[in-house]
């Protein structure tokens, strides 16, 4: 349990690195369907970012932002910049959750 004054379970306390400081890793674009049907699902995965999630599959992303296909198998990419790098993932649905 959290208690008063103490960090989210996950983020650095007081002091240590990190603390107040923005979160090294930058979402770009997230996508989520398939094909050429792609719903922008940037400004979700950037909050969740922010609020410290560091793993996702196509179930958080369905059920926050719904289903642009249903019945087809969807991805989701997630383009990011991390110590200065650019990185994506591509997640398909039904996959285990891809931590970055």
């Amino acid at each position: 349990m959290q208690g008063y004054g103490q960090p989210a379970y996950g983020q650095p306390a007081y002091g240590q690195a990190g603390y107040g400081q923005p979160h090294p890793l930058k979402v770009a674009y997230a996508g989520y369907g398939s094909g050429h049907t792609m719903v922008d699902v940037t400004d979700f995965v950037k909050h969740q970012v922010n609020e410290g999630r560091r793993h996702f599959d196509t179930e958080v992303i369905y059920k926050n932002c719904g289903d642009p296909l249903p019945g087809v198998v969807k991805h989701l990419i997630v383009v990011f910049k991390k110590d200065g790098k650019k990185h994506s993932v591509l997640v398909k649905d039904g996959e285990p959750a891809h931590h970055f």
